[in-house]
C-alpha cells in the first residue's frame, strides 16, 4: 500500500476486500437475512447514505489534507485548525481499532486457511470446537502472507500493489460467482421495517461495514490520485459494497445461520453451517475469505507501519512489529464481550471525528478538500457531521448493549 495509486479503482477494491476480508459484509448479509432478508437493505442504505458516508468523507477529507500518516496528520490538523490536542486521540485511537481488527482478520484467516487444509487432505468431519488445532498456529501464516505482500508491495519492490489487488480481487470475485451456483434468493420477514431494533442494526452495521475508523479510508486519501473526488470515491465504494452484502445474502441463504452477529458468527457459526454443504462450496467460500483476509490484514498493517516509519524505523522492522503485535493479541477475540467494545470503540471514535471536522477544522479547508459540486451538498454534509450524526451515535450508545455487541 506504498505510494500513489495510478487510479481510484485500486482503492476501491482495496476497501471492498478489507470489508469482506474483516468478515463485516458477511456479518452484516447474515444478519439481514434474519431482519427482512432484501428488505433489510432499505434501512441499511438509508444508514450508509445519513451514516455512514458522511463520516468516510470526514475520513477521506483529513487524509487528504494532511497527506501524512495517522499520528503526524492528525498533529499537523490540530495546528493548522488551532484546535486542542485531545483531538489527537482519534489518531491513536484509530491504530489501537486497527490493530484490533488485524487480530480479528488473523484469526478469520487462520480459520479459512485451517478448514481449506482440513478439507483438502482428510475426508472425516471436521471439528467443531471452538478452538481447534488446526487454527491455532495459522493466524500467524495469514499474518505473515499479508506480512510478505506489504513487504515487497513498496516503491522499490518488483511488485506493484495494484496487479495484486486487480488479480486476486477478480480471482475472490470468481469464487463468489461459484458459491453463488449452490445458493436460492433470500426470502423476506414481514413487519420488520417498523421495529426499532432492525434501525438499530442498520445503523451498527452500517457504522462498521465500511472499515470506518480504522484508518483505511484515511490512507486511501494519501494515496489516491488527486484528481478524484472524495464524495464520488465514497458513494461508490458504498454501493459496490452494497451490492457484495447482497450477494453475500444469496450465498448465505442456503446455510440457514441462526439469529447471530459478530465474531462468533464468523469462527464458530458459519463453519458449523458449512459442515453439511458441499466440499466445493465449502471451499470455495473459505478460499474467497482467506484471500480477502489477506488483504484486509495488508491494509490494515498500512496505517500503523506509516506510522512507524515517519519515526525513523526501518521498513521491515515496522512491518514486524506490526504483525506480531497483531498476532500476539489475536486471542482477544474468543472473549465473549470483545465485539461490543470493539463496537464501543468504533462509536466514540465517529464521534470525535464528528467533532473535529464538523467543529474544529475551518470552512474554507475543508469545502477545498471534499470539492463537493456544490455548495448546497456541502452544507448538507457539514449539517449530517455537526448535527445529525453525533446524535444518532449518542442513541446509539444508549442502546448498544441491547444490540448484543
Amino acid at each position: 500500500m506504498h505510494g500513489h495509486w495510478p487510479h481510484a479503482s485500486t482503492g476501491t477494491l482495496l476497501i471492498l476486500a478489507t470489508t469482506l476480508g474483516l468478515g463485516q459484509t458477511i456479518e452484516t448479509a447474515a444478519v439481514g437475512l434474519h431482519h427482512g432478508g432484501l428488505i433489510f437493505l432499505l434501512p441499511l442504505l438509508i444508514c450508509i447514505l445519513l451514516l455512514a458516508l458522511p463520516l468516510r468523507m470526514a475520513e477521506l477529507a483529513l487524509g487528504r489534507r494532511s497527506q501524512r500518516g495517522l499520528i503526524d496528520g492528525m498533529a499537523a490538523l490540530t495546528r493548522e485548525a488551532d484546535a486542542p490536542r485531545f483531538y489527537r486521540i482519534w489518531s491513536w485511537g484509530a491504530l489501537a481499532a486497527s490493530l484490533l481488527a488485524l487480530s480479528l482478520a488473523g484469526l478469520c484467516t487462520g480459520w479459512s486457511l485451517a478448514y481449506l487444509l482440513h478439507l483438502t487432505t482428510s475426508t472425516a468431519a471436521y471439528p467443531l470446537d471452538y478452538t481447534p488445532m488446526q487454527a491455532r498456529w495459522l493466524p500467524l501464516l495469514g499474518i505473515a502472507l499479508a506480512f510478505v505482500i506489504s513487504s515487497i508491495c513498496s516503491d522499490r519492490g518488483w511488485l506493484r500493489l495494484p496487479h495484486v489487488l486487480y488479480g486476486l480481487g477478480s480471482l475472490l470475485l470468481l469464487l463468489l460467482l461459484t458459491c453463488l451456483t449452490w445458493s436460492g434468493w433470500p426470502g423476506t420477514v414481514p413487519h420488520v421495517l417498523f421495529q426499532g431494533s432492525t434501525w438499530l442494526l442498520a445503523m451498527r452495521l452500517a457504522l462498521l461495514l465500511g472499515a470506518g475508523n480504522l484508518g483505511i479510508w484515511y490512507m486511501a486519501a494519501v494515496y489516491l490520485p488527486r484528481d478524484t473526488q472524495p464524495a464520488r470515491f465514497a458513494l461508490l465504494t458504498s454501493m459496490l459494497q452494497l451490492l457484495l452484502v447482497t450477494l453475500m445474502m444469496i450465498v448465505l441463504q442456503p446455510l440457514n445461520l441462526p439469529d447471530q452477529s459478530g465474531s462468533r458468527l464468523l469462527i464458530v457459526s458459519i463453519p458449523r453451517a458449512l459442515a453439511n454443504s458441499s466440499a466445493i462450496h465449502a471451499a470455495s467460500f473459505y478460499l474467497s475469505m482467506a484471500i480477502a483476509g489477506i488483504f484486509a490484514m495488508t491494509a490494515l498493517l498500512e496505517p500503523m507501519h506509516r506510522m512507524l516509519i515517519e519515526r525513523k524505523m526501518p521498513a521491515r522492522s515496522a512491518l514486524l512489529l506490526t504483525a506480531t503485535l497483531g498476532l500476539l493479541i489475536t486471542g482477544i477475540w474468543l472473549i465473549s464481550f470483545m465485539d461490543l467494545i470493539f463496537t464501543t470503540i468504533l462509536v466514540i471514535l465517529s464521534l470525535l471525528l464528528c467533532l473535529f471536522t464538523g467543529w474544529a477544522m475551518k470552512i474554507s479547508h475543508l469545502r477545498k478538500t471534499l470539492n463537493l459540486s456544490s455548495e448546497f451538498m456541502y452544507n448538507l454534509w457539514r449539517v449530517a457531521v455537526r448535527i445529525l450524526i453525533p446524535l444518532v451515535l449518542l442513541w446509539m450508545a444508549i442502546h448498544l448493549r441491547s444490540l448484543g455487541g
